[in-house]
């Protein structure tokens, strides 16, 4: 369905198309099998990489916005914004922005991914301080931090923790990270949507 891209200052309208972004990204992600998830290698046991579930992920978000005629927002993987006119200073690269370039207003959702035995505290702090930046200062509506792998016994209470330590920083004097408009995915399994976790 197309949205009234003259209308995108509405709450409604720009609701109607984060959640279109929503299943967009569920049934994409539903869709990344084993070998994205974690790479088969000669000799050892697969390995997480991050790139390689990044880019088909990204591939299967298109088809999924394909699939629904979706063509007013696009999306845009590792984005370099050093050089923008507005956003002069920024050296973050998202791992993938969902957004109509050269709109401000045009901007709607930035995702950063992380594998689940990778993401510790110190990368799992610069992303939601990221994710928070480009909401207050590049005026997205939404930042998701999408974790995927790790279903094995007592992979629920790693996640628990990753919330828990969000709020701390969150809650820190002069803390850069804002979570009020930030969300935590868990893709989890194959087949499978990602699990929603809020912060606050």
């Amino acid at each position: 369905m197309d949205i009234p891209l003259d209308q995108l200052g509405n709450p409604d309208v720009r609701r109607v198309a984060l959640n279109d972004f929503e299943q967009y990204l569920n049934a994409a992600a539903s869709r990344v099998a084993h070998p994205y998830i974690r790479l088969p290698i000669i000799g050892d046991d697969p390995i997480f990489r991050e790139r390689i579930y990044c880019y088909e992920l990204y591939h299967q978000l298109r088809l999924a916005m394909e699939a629904d005629q979706q063509s007013q927002f696009i999306l845009n993987g590792e984005l370099d914004k050093g050089g923008h006119p507005i956003l002069k200073g920024f050296r973050q690269k998202p791992d993938l922005l969902y957004h109509i370039p050269g709109r401000m207003d045009g901007n709607l959702v930035i995702v950063e991914v992380k594998a689940y035995p990778l993401a510790g505290l110190a990368g799992f702090e610069k992303d939601l301080k990221t994710l928070t930046r480009f909401i207050n200062e590049a005026q997205y509506s939404r930042g998701v931090l999408l974790v995927y792998g790790g279903d094995w016994h007592g992979s629920e209470a790693v996640i628990d923790g990753l919330v828990h330590q969000a709020q701390q920083w969150a809650a820190l004097p002069n803390s850069r990270i804002d979570l009020r408009m930030l969300e935590l995915l868990w893709h989890r399994e194959v087949g499978q949507a990602p699990q929603q976790y809020q912060f606050i």
